[in-house]
């Protein structure tokens, strides 16, 4: 009897062995398919913000281009301010002024926006995609970067010609003040 019995048990544990390990596979199986679910959820949902940053920038962007558009039209007939390059703009803004920060920054935030009409010597010259920077020499002048945007072949031929030293007169808008430096952007060539 003792056999039959141990027989009975022997079956009874490879019943559970066999029940166990068909749970384990199921279980198994069950584990990597929630896995990948998650996975390709987790990567659906990055692309999908990816996407959205991406067209918030270009949109930023295409408003940023749409702006500088307008302010390249209403170049030609802007009422040119008397802010000029030299005089207390240039001893402001030199090395070895005795203007303070807080006073470079207040006169920074004031002629931010101002049309100016500048001739001013330049020191280089760098091409970008749809405009040229010019950087103009510090001396008796506030240096400045001058984004130049071409408005035809000849003012490209002319930009590409310039050499340091030579005059440069623009039309264009201070935008802010870099590294003591008038920005001025966007600007056009003046005659």
């Amino acid at each position: 009897m003792n056999i039959l019995a141990d027989q009975k048990t022997n079956e009874n544990i490879m019943s559970e062995i066999n029940t166990t390990g068909e749970k384990k596979k199921k279980n198994g199986s069950l584990i990597a398919l929630t896995t990948i679910v998650v996975v390709i959820g987790v990567l659906s949902i990055g692309v999908y913000f990816m996407t959205q940053a991406r067209s918030g920038v270009e949109h930023v962007i295409s408003k940023a281009e749409q702006k500088t558009q307008e302010q390249l039209a209403a170049l030609a007939t802007a009422k040119v301010s008397d802010l000029q390059p030299d005089g207390k703009l240039e001893e402001l803004f030199k090395i070895g002024s005795t203007d303070t920060d807080t006073q470079r920054d207040n006169e920074a935030k004031s002629i931010a926006g101002k049309v100016v009409e500048w001739e001013m010597l330049v020191d280089e010259v760098t091409a970008h995609s749809d405009f040229y920077m010019i950087e103009t020499a510090a001396g008796h002048n506030v240096g400045a970067f001058l984004d130049v945007y071409p408005r035809g072949k000849a003012d490209r031929v002319k930009i590409e010609a310039l050499k340091k030293g030579d005059s440069v007169k623009i039309r264009g808008y201070v935008s802010t003040v870099v590294m003591r430096k008038a920005v001025v952007s966007p600007a056009i060539l003046v005659d």
